[in-house]
């Protein structure tokens, strides 16, 4: 079963769990495989996950400091930006797209921007450089999940409602903001590897 960019729905757990193409499954449990879902979701992309935002569908503001964060004409990120909509500089101007180019230049998600060396524009603050400058855009890997993140939040899914139906148990189980328990140890060797393969490294 193949996915497109995008993470997959309670009915695509639905179509992986059914027992042949001929049986679907009912709707009793549709609450709980989407719960299932949303809990795949937020374990895939937290702490003990990949640490990182993978499906980012509005934009959001980040704020950074004007020396803390600035290596001479580089600011430097403290999370993937897949988009950039504005930069806002620590004394209320917008500096443009045409002044600074991303860090690195022709793929996402960016780790920073730099200033050109050839613009007059350098990083400053008015008051207090602490959250001067204002980034806004889509924070995070990508506007879409690709396909093996969407497989294994698929995966993590249907192994969650079947440990759920089946009252299964394992040690260390980790509780997801929502409330629901995913067993990291036990989930399948190739979900743990693409997690472990796409965690953000600290730069």
């Amino acid at each position: 079963m193949a996915f497109p960019n995008a993470y997959p729905t309670k009915d695509d757990v639905k179509a992986w769990l059914r027992p042949n193409s001929s049986q679907a499954l009912g709707n009793n449990d549709d609450t709980l495989i989407q719960n299932c879902v949303t809990a795949a979701i937020v374990f895939a992309e937290g702490p003990e996950g990949t640490g990182r935002y993978w499906e980012v569908t509005a934009d959001t503001t980040r704020h950074f400091d004007a020396v803390r964060d600035i290596r001479g004409r580089e600011l430097r990120f403290d999370a993937d930006i897949c988009q950039i909509t504005s930069v806002v500089n620590g004394d209320g101007q917008t500096v443009p797209p045409s002044a600074y180019v991303t860090n690195p230049r022709n793929i996402t998600p960016y780790y920073s921007i730099t200033l050109k060396a050839t613009v007059g524009y350098v990083w400053q603050w008015v008051t207090d450089p602490e959250d001067a400058i204002a980034v806004t855009g889509r924070w995070g890997f990508s506007t879409a999940a690709p396909p093996d993140i969407a497989q294994a939040v698929l995966e993590i899914a249907v192994f969650e409602y079947r440990r759920r139906v089946q009252s299964g148990s394992d040690d260390r189980p980790v509780i997801t903001p929502s409330g629901v328990t995913i067993n990291a140890s036990a989930l399948p060797r190739t979900v743990k590897e693409v997690l472990w393969a796409r965690r953000r490294k600290s730069l």
